[in-house]
């Protein structure tokens, strides 16, 4: 019984904390240091209520297009650039036999005033070895960012965890592009914990909008 009610407290919290929403210049100023990054993510509130501490890594992105995504690049929805997964995905490893895994979750779904989904899984691929995204296993295939119009910015995370050996992960396969029910109310907290995966030691964020920052 107090398993059950700690589990579902655990859920509560994932699915109903405030983020503070986005201020100032995303990325801060230019040239700042990746340790800066880490006042940003405590003014909004991603740490501590989705990752504990500032990973060490950023990761890189290489969309079909070639281009690659900055920390906290502003795009837009319907941009082809992000409708299909990165054909790329690189951050440093340990060796080509380290496995990884690899989460993508929106938690602003769907949208920052109701965000009733939180947290909304895009994209999971577990297995990783070294950072050959593709091939690792896929739980959760890649769907581009749903954000309604007008709804507001989403904040979009990638982040990276160092697996102790491979998993038999119990999750079912999410196939369906846009069949959002067995992607919603994850928490990433929570499936860390289940698989001892303790805390990201890489991450990087895109900032979704319908209108571009002036």
């Amino acid at each position: 019984m107090l398993v059950t009610v700690l589990f579902i407290f655990e859920l509560i919290c994932c699915a109903s904390a405030e983020l503070h929403p986005l201020k100032g210049p995303i990325g801060g100023p230019r040239g700042q240091s990746w340790e800066a990054k880490d006042d940003l993510l405590r003014q909004w509130k991603i740490i501590p209520d989705i990752i504990d501490d500032l990973p060490t890594y950023k990761i890189k992105l290489r969309f079909s297009d070639g281009w690659y995504p900055t920390f906290f690049v502003h795009l837009m929805p319907n941009d082809t650039t992000i409708q299909t997964a990165p054909v790329s995905t690189r951050w440093p490893i340990e060796s080509n036999t380290t496995l990884y895994t690899l989460v993508m979750i929106d938690p602003d779904m769907p949208t920052p005033k109701n965000h009733e989904w939180r947290e909304y899984r895009n994209w999971l691929v577990g297995n990783i070895p070294g950072n050959s995204t593709f091939d690792g296993q896929i739980i959760s295939k890649y769907q581009p960012p749903q954000v309604p119009h007008p709804g507001g910015a989403h904040r979009i995370f990638f982040l990276v965890y160092k697996q102790k050996q491979k998993i038999e992960f119990e999750e079912k396969l999410t196939d369906a592009r846009y069949d959002g029910r067995e992607r919603r109310n994850f928490c990433v907290r929570n499936f860390s914990r289940k698989y001892d995966l303790g805390e990201p030691v890489a991450l990087t964020m895109m900032y979704v909008t319908w209108r571009m920052p002036i």
